[in-house]
């Protein structure tokens, strides 16, 4: 297991980058800044010993697919190194606008979880438990309908993603993380 992470310069750096790109993007549900969701994300990578790396490239995982795609891409090689790079590519399940079909998105994302290294998979897993926590909560604030409502897919279609994600990462990594997200998604 990784000791605990140091953070250093490169960290403020991303931060700041993060925040920039991001900044004017809502969280679908809540409505929250989506910066919220990179922090969450960050902070279980972090809490999970995840090295100076991959909570970098926990803060910048949505940055290709979401804000610039090859363009982005290029900025955080040259910004933040090749390992970040990586990291950031091996959780993007799209480089392209307009983007594919979900499911095409998703099930390429699975695939790259079967080889993605473990940073990878740690940073996939925050990502997707800090969304799950925030589904649980809005179905229980706001009811089945309108928290289901604000996805291009419904319940079962997200249900297979999680579940499949699930099952292809467990072969490969373990984490408490990991674990939550099991419990999370039987609730769904």
């Amino acid at each position: 297991m990784n000791t605990p992470t140091q953070l250093g310069h490169l960290f403020d750096q991303a931060l700041s980058f993060a925040v920039d790109l991001h900044r004017d993007q809502k969280r679908k549900g809540s409505g929250a800044p989506y910066v919220s969701h990179l922090l969450s994300v960050a902070a279980l990578v972090m809490e999970d010993r995840g090295t100076e790396e991959e909570v970098i490239a926990a803060l910048l995982h949505d940055a290709i697919e979401d804000q610039g795609g090859v363009e982005t891409r290029n900025r955080i090689f040259e910004e933040f190194g090749e390992e970040v790079c990586e990291l950031v590519e091996a959780v993007t399940d799209t480089e392209g606008s307009p983007k594919p079909p979900w499911k095409d998105r998703k099930n390429r994302l699975l695939k790259q979880m079967q080889k993605a290294p473990e940073g990878a998979l740690r940073i996939a897993t925050a990502d997707k438990l800090h969304n799950v926590r925030a589904l649980v909560s809005d179905i229980k604030t706001r009811g089945e309908e309108k928290a289901w409502g604000v996805f291009q897919k419904g319940r079962d279609d997200q249900v297979w993603f999680f579940t499949s994600f699930i099952e292809i990462v467990e072969k490969r990594f373990q984490s408490p993380m990991l674990n939550e997200l099991k419990e999370l998604v039987k609730q769904l």
